[in-house]
Order: C-alpha cells, then sequence, then structure tokens
C-alpha cells in the first residue's frame, strides 16, 4: 500500500525531486528477504542489544525506535513503522547513547520534575526533541528539522549523493513528508517527459533542407511533415461559406418557408410564394440602365438560371389564430376534387394502397355542401391569418416522379373575409436550348429567369418568396432590358442558336433524307 494518500502536499507530478528508494525519512533501508520468524528474531536481538543495562524495560515504541537504529528491519517494515509513527522517527545523527539520554530528559520534562529556570528548559527541550522529527517547527527543533527532512542537505551525516527529499523552506509541517520512492504515475510521467524530449533533440537534428527544397517552407522549423503532403494551400483564405457546411445530399429537397411577408391590408389579396424547378443555366445579354455609371447604356453578359414553373393548384385554405405561443390552427377546408399527383403524397407506397384518401371528405360538397360554407365563414369571423394549400402539377414536367409538393402559402392584403373569397376562387382552378436542357430536358410550361445561379441539383424543386423588406436601391429597382438570350446546345461547344440556323449552315444532311 503507497503512502500518497498520507502526503504532505500529495506529490503528483515528477517535476518534485522525489526521495531515493533505497531511504525512508533518513533512514538506510536494508535490502532483506528473509522470513518473518528472522526478522522478528532480528527485533528482538536488536532491543535486547540496544536497552542492555539499562535496568527498566523497553516500550513497544522504543523497541521499534532501535530497530530502526540498528537496521534490522527490511524496507517494508520501515516504511510501515514510519506511516503509522511519524513523530518518533529517530535521527540517524545520533548515537544510541544520545538517544537514550534524550528520552530520558523528555520523560523528566513530560512529569514536570525537570521545570526549573529558563536555561535548563532550554536545554531540556533542545535533547527532548532532537528524536521528533514530524512535531509542529519551533526555534527550538529547527537545526534539526533542516538536517532531515529538507530536500537539499548542506551538512548532513548522509552526504550529498544520498538526498532524500525536496526542499520545502519555511513551511510548517504537521503530517508526513512525501513518499519514500516514486509512484507509478509520477513514473509514467518522468518516461513521456524524457521521451517527448528525446524525439524532439532527434527531429532538430535531422537535415530539414533535404526533406523539403522549396523556399516558403525555410522558416518552418523542425516539425515539417515528413511524409506525403497535402495539397491544401494553408496560406490563403478558404473558398466558399462554411454556412453551406456540410455539404451533402438533403433529407428534405422541398424548401421550409419559416416567415412570410408583414401583411398589408391597404393591398388586394395577393399570394406571396410560389415553387418552381430548377432546369438549368444559360447566359444573357441586357443593356445596363444605371446612369452615372461606367457601364451604363453598355451591353454586360451575364449568367442565368432557369426555372421551370408550371401553374400551381390550390387544394385547400387553413384559418389561423394568434396566441401568445405563436399561431394556432383554427380550422381547414380542402377542395372537392383533388387529383392523384397530390393524393399520391399520402402515401408512402401508392401501387399497394387503397386509394381511399380524401374520398370521405369529397362526399360533404355534394351531401352536406352547408358545412363547408360553415368553417369558411369560422375562419371570416375568428382567423388573424390566412394560408392556401397549393400543390405542383408535376405530371406537366418531364420528370419520372409523380409526387407532387405541397405548400402552405400566407394570402396578404386586404380584409379576412377579402382573403378567404380570394382562396375559395382559387379552388380547382420560349427559352429551350438546342436539344433541351441537359439532364432536365426541354422547358414547355412557364419559366422563370433568376440571375446567377441557385443552389441544388437539376429537377429540384426550388421555393420563392416574396421578399420581407421592400427593396430601395437603384440596383434592386433597375430596369431589365434583354437584348439577347444563349439558346445554344449545353452540350459540348455548342455553334447555332436555333433548328433552322444549323441546318441552313450544315446544309442537307444523310440523316435527315433517310425514310
Amino acid at each position: 500500500m503507497t503512502l500518497i494518500k498520507h502526503c504532505l502536499g500529495k506529490v503528483r507530478s515528477a517535476s518534485v525531486p522525489l526521495p531515493a528508494p533505497t531511504h525512508v525519512y533518513g533512514c538506510r533501508l536494508q535490502k532483506d528477504d528473509e522470513g518473518v520468524r528472522q526478522l522478528m528474531s532480528k527485533w528482538q536481538e536488536a532491543s535486547q542489544r540496544a536497552f542492555q543495562g539499562s535496568g527498566t524495560r523497553p516500550s513497544w515504541i522504543r523497541n521499534n525506535i532501535a530497530a530502526l537504529q540498528h537496521g534490522h528491519l527490511t524496507a517494508h517494515d520501515q516504511r510501515t513503522y514510519s506511516m503509522q509513527h511519524p513523530r518518533y522517527l529517530p535521527d540517524p545523527s545520533l548515537t544510541i547513547l544520545q538517544k537514550k539520554n534524550a528520552m530520558g530528559k523528555k520523560k523528566k520534562t513530560a512529569d514536570g520534575k525537570a521545570r526549573g529556570d529558563a536555561k535548563g528548559d532550554d536545554d531540556a527541550g533542545d535533547d527532548a526533541d532532537a528524536g521528533v522529527i514530524f512535531g509542529r517547527r519551533s526555534g527550538k527543533n529547527e537545526a534539526s528539522m533542516k538536517q532531515i527532512i529538507q530536500g537539499h542537505f548542506s551538512s548532513s551525516a548522509l552526504g550529498e549523493e544520498e538526498r532524500d527529499y525536496p526542499l520545502i523552506g519555511s513551511r510548517i509541517t504537521f503530517g508526513k513528508m512525501p513518499l519514500p520512492r516514486p509512484t507509478k504515475a509520477s513514473v509514467l510521467l518522468q518516461r513521456n517527459k524524457e521521451a517527448e524530449k528525446a524525439k524532439l533533440e532527434t527531429e532538430s537534428q535531422k537535415d530539414v533542407s533535404s526533406l523539403w527544397r522549396m523556399p516558403k517552407w525555410s522558416k518552418i522549423g523542425p516539425k515539417v511533415v515528413e511524409e506525403i503532403m497535402s495539397h491544401r494551400k494553408f496560406r490563403a483564405p478558404r473558398h466558399g461559406s462554411l454556412g453551406f457546411l456540410p455539404k451533402k445530399r438533403t433529407k428534405k429537397h422541398r424548401g421550409k418557408i419559416r416567415s412570410f411577408p408583414k401583411d398589408d391590408p391597404a393591398k388586394p389579396p395577393h399570394l406571396t410564394a410560389f415553387m418552381a424547378y430548377k432546369a438549368g443555366m444559360t447566359h444573357v445579354v441586357r443593356e445596363v440602365d444605371r446612369s452615372g455609371s461606367k457601364m451604363h447604356k453598355k451591353e454586360v453578359v451575364e449568367a442565368v438560371t432557369i426555372l421551370e414553373a408550371p401553374p400551381m393548384k390550390v387544394v385547400g385554405v387553413v384559418g389561423y389564430v394568434a396566441t401568445p405561443t405563436g399561431l394556432r390552427t383554427l380550422t381547414t377546408v380542402w377542395a372537392e376534387h383533388l387529383s392523384d399527383e397530390i393524393r399520391r403524397r399520402f402515401y408512402k407506397n401508392w401501387y399497394k394502397s387503397k386509394k381511399k384518401a380524401f374520398t370521405k371528405y369529397a362526399k360533404k360538397w355534394s351531401e352536406a355542401p352547408g358545412k363547408v360554407e360553415e368553417e369558411l365563414q369560422r375562419i371570416k369571423d375568428y382567423a388573424d391569418v390566412v394560408r392556401v394549400l397549393a400543390h405542383t402539377q408535376i405530371k406537366k414536367l418531364n420528370l419520372r416522379q409523380k409526387k407532387a409538393h405541397i405548400l402552405e402559402i400566407q394570402v396578404n392584403g386586404g380584409a379576412i373575409g377579402d382573403k378567404v373569397d380570394f382562396a375559395k376562387s382559387l379552388l380547382e382552378k420560349g427559352i429551350n436550348p438546342l436539344g433541351g436542357f441537359p439532364h432536365y430536358g426541354v422547358v414547355n410550361e412557364d419559366w422563370v429567369m433568376l440571375k446567377g445561379q441557385v443552389i441544388g441539383t437539376k429537377k429540384r424543386v426550388i421555393t420563392l418568396r416574396k421578399s420581407l423588406r421592400a427593396h430601395s436601391k437603384r440596383a434592386h429597382l433597375e430596369e431589365i432590358n434583354l437584348k439577347f438570350i444563349d439558346t445554344s446546345s449545353k452540350l459540348g461547344h455548342g455553334r447555332f442558336q436555333t433548328d433552322e440556323e444549323k441546318h441552313k449552315f450544315l446544309g442537307p444532311l444523310a440523316s435527315r433524307n433517310r425514310v
């Protein structure tokens, strides 16, 4: 059992010089592997020789002190004794006779028989405290304390080569000194430090210039990576925004609208969002209309993105009530007829399903139309926000997907009654390059042209929404005057804008004359 729990200061680091493993509190250890019986006999023999002729029977503590003084105990027994009786550890510089006299004087002092004048008390105190090492420090036994327990002995009987304990200076000691041997943790820590130091020394001795001869690495020092280095350019700003990380495929492709523009009752009712599908990119030539700019009345070429936007169908009206914790749904009114492309959205496997979605709800319009009107009237009376449920007509696009994308769009402008009437009225109601857009096809429906790029792949559904704030900058309010839209093929190097231009330039081809 180690003594780390009983130490003063609890040695945890090998940076403090630990005591030598061959000493215990100033007493040299005996490397003895004898049995218990032999040790006990040595112990008794030592005690008898130490107190022979004294006429008094030695106590157990004095017996142990004598055995320690003569060195007839093993290292383990000496450590155990020093842990149990730290106050009675002997001074190795004292002889047996001096110790015997010191103990006798101490006993007299304790009984009150030797208390006389001040000088006699001082002398008795010095002799009595000579054998006490771990008591409370005082000016009387300071010399003996420093001689035994301080780290760097100046005039010690052990010699300069056998220093045991760290220097404690003027610290008052009440308990035991640190371990007489290093702990396992301190030994491992010291080994790791020595290994790191040796590694740094070996790295500094290597020829760095032979490993990497580029001039920009000359100031890096000995920590140059010796193996194959990556092509990352560290001395330049990174490329791309960190806001788009992680760059991976999304789980839900349709964009979510977290907030809608602020409602203005003075304007007529209108929708605030739309959905379109990304077809591809091309470029246009336009004339800049920005007075005061160097590009005013000059032509510029800009990249644009084409979004195919077939008409959306409104299939429901939702009323919301404002509460202290946010909006709460009041009621929802669905249209009478729902197409299969929106009903597919409510099934995971349309082929294996019974296709019963909204069949019972559709009977309300024919059997009890009054209930539908009551729900619409509730929205007019109690709702604070009106939104519509609209879906895309994906069957009009040249896509394999058959499930329509559904979106909730807020109706802004006018009173609540006007919004409900506007939503109810909506219920159920060529830029192509040569060869079409790669990985998309030909755009046959309505389309939207946006300046610059749009995030996402081809065929990705894109959610468009009115801006939350009114734009007032001149660049945003500039009138767009398009002069040219590139319709050349996007596969390879397109040279022709139209099919007629291609046939006129190439002439009759054998492939076109075949029947």
